[in-house]
């Protein structure tokens, strides 16, 4: 596992990791070397465990911000409903009213004729 960490972070083949290897072991010496890994493991495990408290904490954030959008986009529905609905009230309104009906405006001007009055819908 080391060995491909090393290989994905560092561009290491498996030759230059023996030296480098090599020359910690004469370097440090063997007394030292499992103390070294050791250490080495704690860091890589403290690495890790910090990495997944970030990750926690970025979802848990995340989730928060999401959360707030949601309650604030109902919100606004709540609000705006009554806005809409008269909107649309009037918008019907408007459309009834300009609606085209043939048999109204005969009887319009029927009304109109037997009264002596011209049809407004008749040419002078």
């Amino acid at each position: 596992m080391i060995n491909g960490l090393i290989t994905l972070f560092f561009n290491i083949s498996g030759g230059e990791l023996l030296v480098i290897i090599l020359a910690v072991f004469i370097i440090f010496g063997p007394a030292k070397l499992p103390e070294m890994a050791r250490k080495l493991g704690r860091l890589m495990n403290e690495v890790k465990k910090a990495s997944g408290d970030i990750t926690k904490e970025f979802r848990q954030e995340a989730a928060a911000i999401e959360q707030s959008l949601k309650k604030t986009a109902d919100e606004v529905l709540k609000e705006t409903e009554p806005v809409v609905k008269t909107f649309q009230q009037d918008i019907e309104e408007i459309s009834d009213s300009l609606r085209y009906d043939p048999e109204a405006n005969k009887e319009n001007a029927n009304q109109k004729t037997t009264n002596n009055e011209k049809p407004e819908n008749q040419i002078q």
